[in-house]
């Protein structure tokens, strides 16, 4: 049974957290709950993660509904705005799965210092590490 990190994670004070190491089954909303939610997150490994195909609402975009499987979400981690809380990721290890980077998916994340991506990707979205 699927359990999104958010059901997982909800008794932890996300003001506190530096470092997360998750594994198993995320999906879309997993992601916009870490970008949103953890406000001095450094460090996270999703090494051993498997990223699910997401279709509806709720994503890291709201114009877009469809997610496709092993792909970092478009706007994973964007901080163009300036107001999410992924300002203080340092080092970031992408799924051994993924194959794709969507668009503006790191896009204003200026404090990575070390972004390990897996040689499965084989295809980067427009804009993602502006």
């Amino acid at each position: 049974m699927f359990k999104k990190v958010s059901n997982l994670l909800k008794c932890f004070d996300k003001k506190i957290i530096e470092k997360i190491i998750i594994s198993g089954n995320i999906d879309v909303r997993d992601f916009r709950f870490l970008r949103d939610e953890f406000a001095v997150l450094q460090e996270l490994d999703l090494s051993k993660v498997q990223i699910l195909a997401f279709n509806g609402q709720g994503g890291t975009d709201n114009s877009v509904t469809i997610y496709p499987q092993n792909e970092i979400p478009v706007f994973s981690f964007c901080n163009i705005e300036k107001n999410k809380s992924c300002t203080n990721l340092k080092k970031i290890e992408l799924p051994k799965t993924a194959t794709s980077i969507g668009k503006f998916a790191f896009a204003g994340c200026e404090s990575i210092s070390k972004l390990i991506i897996p040689a499965a990707i084989n295809q980067i979205g427009t804009f993602a590490f502006s």
